[in-house]
């Protein structure tokens, strides 16, 4: 902090200074487990400071990482992960704040923070906050000067507590919430302070606070911006922890700007159907990696088409990928914002040629009608399937009745390389028999027209051919980037919409096979839109640069009883975070599946999951333990036959694979050595030593062996699961 309002002082261009540098400030603040490095240096860059003082302010924010990473802090504990900064409350924005009070404000600090005389510094911050500021309360404006000056000004947020502490401690503060009184509070903080205590820095106070509160929303008035996720993230752990299932929560998050724990806080179902409804507009895909995914699936393959003109022959065509088709829809909404194109979830981009090349009849009635004409007109108004297409066209009717969709885009040719016209189609095939040719028609909305465009750039300096209606192989990003260009709508940029590509089962595919050179791409800071944007020209469709926008979150899901960490692509370890998801007993507890009854016998399920744990932890390691998520339907079903079901099906068959159907162990594990003489029956795995002489003839030398085997009676008895361990 102390750095950052130094770098603002050397600078002294007050008056360039917006609300972004307020939030650059504030930034500060924050704890890296809300706002990691990389954003905190992103809000400096988009803050109005010189490039010198934001390259040293990113120098200082380097270094102090790298010290926390080498755990030269001497407050955290070893065996913790490093963090850097005071506050885990959700990121503010400034944004309602005028320039000129945040011009004020950021002077003020900068005048203050040589100071050491309380009431001299007191008297200087009155000056700004003695009047309103909208956007800017008590709770925000003190945690910067507090970072700022931790001796003399205490912090004021009534969601943490504060106000409960200082009212226990017999201090009357004015209006607490309200930024014009907060000197005059600060006065009284520090009078009761100095009377009746040793220590000089308020964070002891705002700890208190904090340990008997667990509520850091913002204030009332103040916006929370988008909470921050990173764009790489896996959730790991072992089977039945709920990866998969929380996916649908951390996408909904992400996608509606929330925090994670606001949304788990919801009802599943509705996170879940709003969910669905994301995924059917295109902001979410989902797919799951196996050994037989390829580039070719997931960025871009050449791929075989039997040719409709000439089914004898063959012609191969550059196909993209589910993610490559992902990024170019979520590029294309950054352009999108504040105007309602009517696109579709997946639009495809057309090219129309309106009876021919340059001006004609058939064109400048399109153009006023707001549809699109071909023809073809002696085949008659329907295509049978055994149509005899003596004057060609199949192709293009094809196209034009049968894959054109509403909400595609259409580009009107002019020319082999120019475009005069480029709208959405906006209703079905018709057949106008008024027209004298020409008579097969879509309507379509001109978002622009009459307009004289090269696109050989967006098409990578391939020309457009004298077929009627084909698709092209051009991004809706670049043509929406054309209509930009003539449109005179104000777009707005700041209204970002991301986009969550979720990969399940990640660790299962060959990764780099898979993403081939994009595994650069996904990195945050070559992203569209970052200071260090990379593209790249792909092997296939190597004219167009490719990059991965900005807006594109990769959540994936992997199982560490699959495949360790450890052992993953280097190269994708460096890309991501990783959020450990493990066993969670308490889960249970919490939604009612922790307990089952029969007759007069309860099991505590909880517990006994737990005891399962341990002992696989111990016997194997923590990443092949038994989910919680397997038990989860006892919620609705508390039945012995439902838990049987569960071990039958679920818990045995990973015992057997982690432990190599080592069955000793897996008794261990089940607590099954225990049981001996009557208790016996209680077995999931049954022990019995087997008779050698029973087996072979003679006397052979060979040690007795034992023979392991399921007992399927046991599963239905409640005494088999309580006597896993005690207390059950």
């Amino acid at each position: 902090m102390c750095a950052c309002v130094d770098a603002y002082r050397s600078d002294g261009r007050f008056s360039s200074y917006t609300y972004w540098d307020l939030n650059a400030i504030y930034a500060m603040a924050l704890g890296t487990w809300k706002l990691n490095i990389e954003k905190k240096k992103e809000y400096i860059e988009k803050g109005s400071l010189s490039a010198e003082e934001q390259k040293a302010v990113c120098s200082i924010l380097d270094k102090v990482w790298d010290n926390a990473c080498h755990k030269k802090y001497e407050n955290r504990e070893s065996d913790v992960k490093p963090t850097v900064g005071m506050f885990g409350t959700g990121f503010y924005s400034f944004s309602d704040v005028i320039d000129d009070d945040a011009q004020a404000f950021i002077k003020m600090l900068t005048e203050i923070a040589p100071l050491e005389e309380d009431n001299e510094i007191f008297s200087i911050v009155a000056t700004v906050l003695d009047k309103p500021i909208k956007g800017l309360q008590a709770a925000s404006a003190s945690v910067i000067l507090h970072c700022l000056k931790p001796f003399v000004f205490p912090i004021l947020n009534g969601n943490s507590g504060n106000g409960t502490v200082y009212s226990a401690l017999g201090i009357n503060l004015i209006r607490p919430k309200d930024s014009t009184t907060y000197i005059s509070n600060c006065r009284r903080i520090k009078a009761f302070r100095d009377e009746h205590f040793s220590f000089k820095n308020y964070r002891i106070l705002d700890m208190m606070a904090w340990e008997n509160s667990d509520d850091e929303t913002p204030e009332e008035g103040q916006d929370m911006e988008k909470a921050i996720f990173d764009n790489n993230t896996i959730l790991y752990g072992p089977p039945g922890t709920g990866k998969t299932y929380n996916t649908v929560n951390y996408a909904v998050a992400i996608i509606e700007g929330k925090s994670l724990e606001e949304v788990k806080h919801e009802d599943y179902d509705v996170v879940k159907e709003r969910y669905e409804q994301y995924k059917d507009a295109g902001q979410i895909a989902f797919t799951t990696f196996h050994q037989s995914y390829g580039y070719e699936e997931f960025i871009e393959g050449i791929k075989p088409n039997i040719n409709d003109e000439n089914e004898d022959g063959l012609e191969y065509t550059i196909e993209p990928g589910i993610f490559k088709s992902f990024c170019e829809k979520a590029q294309a909404a950054l352009s999108m914002d504040d105007i309602e194109y009517g696109l579709n979830k997946s639009p495809v981009v057309w090219k129309v040629s309106l009876e021919s090349t340059g001006d004609n009849p058939t064109r400048r009635e399109c153009l006023e009608s707001n549809h699109i004409r071909i023809g073809w007109d002696s085949y008659g108004k329907d295509i049978v399937d055994d149509q005899d297409f003596d004057n060609g066209g199949k192709r293009e009717l094809n196209a034009f009745i049968n894959k054109m969709r509403v909400g595609d885009i259409v580009l009107s040719c002019y020319s082999a390389w120019t475009v005069d016209a480029i709208g959405v189609v906006t209703g079905e095939y018709e057949w106008h028999e008024e027209y004298d040719r020409y008579k097969r028609v879509r309507s379509v909305r001109w978002l622009v027209k009459g307009i004289d465009e090269d696109i050989m750039e967006i098409t990578g300096g391939t020309s457009m051919t004298l077929s009627s209606v084909y698709q092209m192989k051009v991004s809706v990003a670049d043509v929406l980037k054309v209509v930009e260009k003539y449109t005179t709508n104000g777009i707005s940029k700041n209204n970002q919409k991301n986009f969550v590509f979720i990969i399940d089962e990640i660790n299962r595919g060959n990764i780099s096979k898979i993403f081939g050179e994009l595994i650069t791409l996904i990195e945050n800071t070559k992203r569209i839109g970052a200071k260090e944007e990379m593209t790249l020209l792909l092997p296939y469709s190597g004219n167009k640069p490719f990059g991965v926008p900005k807006n594109v979150y990769i959540l994936g899901t992997m199982n560490t009883a699959d495949r360790s960490i450890a052992l993953m692509d280097t190269a994708l370890r460096r890309r991501f975070s990783f959020e450990e998801m493990m066993p969670k007993s308490d889960v249970l507890v919490s939604i009612g599946a922790d307990k089952v009854v029969d007759g007069d016998t309860e099991l505590n399920v909880a517990k006994m999951l737990d005891t399962i744990n341990r002992r696989i932890e111990y016997l194997y390691d923590r990443e092949h333990t038994i989910g919680h998520a397997f038990f989860t339907g006892l919620k609705d079903n508390p039945t012995i036959e439902n838990l049987a079901g569960i071990f039958e099906k679920s818990v045995i068959p990973l015992l057997q694979e982690y432990f190599y159907e080592d069955y000793s162990k897996i008794q261990l594990v089940l607590g099954d050595n225990a049981k001996v003489g009557d208790n016996k029956q209680y077995q999931f795995i049954r022990d019995e030593e087997m008779v050698v002489n029973d087996v072979f003839a003679g006397v052979p030398d060979i040690e007795p062996e034992t023979r392991y085997s399921i007992q399927t009676a046991a599963f239905t008895k409640i005494e088999s699961y309580k006597l896993i361990g005690k207390g059950l």
